[in-house]
């Protein structure tokens, strides 16, 4: 949005939560908080679903997500048209993108490690949506609504239920998909409701 802002003169921010005035304000421009928050809510979610947390499980991925969706994936979307205007260098975006994805995914091993054997088809698949979403590859088929709340709403629970080695159990098994539905479809209407705000 670059018009100015009704009744006050002065030219709005890219978003509500945006500031200026130097490199801590770009950070936590680039860092999305409210969204980032959000999304870390569905890994916590899917956590809960599970019929015994291991806390330690949950922090992990918690950080893995904050990685690769707080840090990974805003980064390479600012490389990606600089949507945030931000004054951070494209090296330094770069560099900020492959340390959080390969943070996430160090953890994300991690936990295959610790006996979440789900999570070793889980890691490549977050590592090529975070790519794929954010930069736009494979003709920008990832990034769509429905990517968005797939990948961005669904994909957390299930990581996030998965990471607290649950047993088979259809009951189980039930629940965590209708949490998982419910979070891609709260994800999709807030990208649905908020796209109109985002062309003004």
């Amino acid at each position: 949005m670059t018009d100015q802002a009704a009744g006050t003169g002065s030219k709005a921010g890219p978003a509500f939560y945006a500031r200026s005035g130097g490199r801590a304000a770009d950070w936590w421009t680039l860092l999305h908080p409210p969204y980032t928050v959000w999304h870390l809510s569905y890994a916590v979610l899917g956590a809960a679903v599970a019929p015994h947390r291991d806390w330690v499980a949950l922090a992990a991925t918690v950080l893995a997500f904050f990685l690769a969706v707080g840090v990974a994936a805003h980064a390479l979307d600012e490389l990606n048209g600089r949507p945030l205007d931000t004054a951070i260098s494209d090296q330094v975006l770069w560099v900020a993108a492959v340390l959080g994805l390969a943070g996430a995914a160090a953890l994300g091993m991690a936990g295959v490690a610790w006996g979440a054997w789900a999570l070793a088809l889980f890691v490549p698949v977050g590592v090529v949506v975070v790519l794929g979403y954010n930069l736009e590859l494979f003709a920008g088929r990832l990034h769509t609504d429905v990517g968005f709340a797939v990948w961005w709403g669904g994909f957390p629970v299930v990581v996030g239920y998965v990471a607290q080695q649950p047993p088979l159990d259809w009951t189980q098994l039930v629940a965590a998909g209708g949490v998982t539905a419910a979070a891609a479809g709260t994800a999709y209407a807030q990208r649905i409701l908020s796209t109109p705000a985002r062309r003004l």
